[in-house]
């Protein structure tokens, strides 16, 4: 079994690669590789798929059953990959997919201080569509000292941040009501 931090390492080198398969696949379609190279081009999309393929845990479905039968081995490769935030094609809608097993699964102190550096992360990135996720994540996790820290972030100087930071803010509320 690799450690933590190389499976880690790993999400985010996979997902790097498979967002440079895809944003080629975009350059290759405005050139008109479709139309002029059409081998070449369904070559792109072989290499994409695969990209996209490697950067994802191994079997992500398993992965979720086993998450939800308590097994620890698939919730570290789970939150590792959460951490890594990797980005690419469709990783939100995976990253949102998974967050709905973690959150549920019993975590011990080192995987609630990662996951609480992870919805710190997404307050402080970027606007994305699986942000909910990220909110009902902090709701597992939620803590005073996680709601400490969202609350600082309710000052940040960037407005996005704030917003973000108030949304989650108001899911912590309720959950340590």
């Amino acid at each position: 079994m690799p450690s933590y931090a190389s499976q880690t390492q790993r999400f985010r080198e996979a997902g790097l690669r498979a967002g440079e398969a895809h944003a080629a696949v975009h350059a290759a379609f405005r050139a008109g590789l479709r139309g002029g190279d059409p081998a070449a081009y369904e070559a792109l999309l072989v290499a994409f798929r695969a990209a996209t393929k490697a950067a994802m845990p191994h079997d992500p479905d398993r992965l979720r059953q086993r998450i939800d039968a308590g097994q620890q081995a698939a919730l570290d490769t789970a939150v590792a990959f959460l951490h890594a935030d990797p980005w690419f094609f469709r990783s939100g809608y995976y990253k949102a997919w998974l967050i709905r097993s973690v959150k549920r699964a019993e975590l011990n102190a080192m995987r609630r201080a990662i996951l609480r550096d992870v919805v710190l992360a997404a307050v402080r990135g970027r606007d994305r569509r699986e942000f909910r996720a990220y909110c009902q994540l902090a709701a597992g996790i939620a803590s005073p000292e996680l709601q400490s820290a969202i609350r600082a972030l309710t000052g940040h100087t960037d407005a996005n941040v704030r917003r973000r930071a108030n949304w989650v803010l108001a899911v912590l509320e309720q959950a340590l009501l």
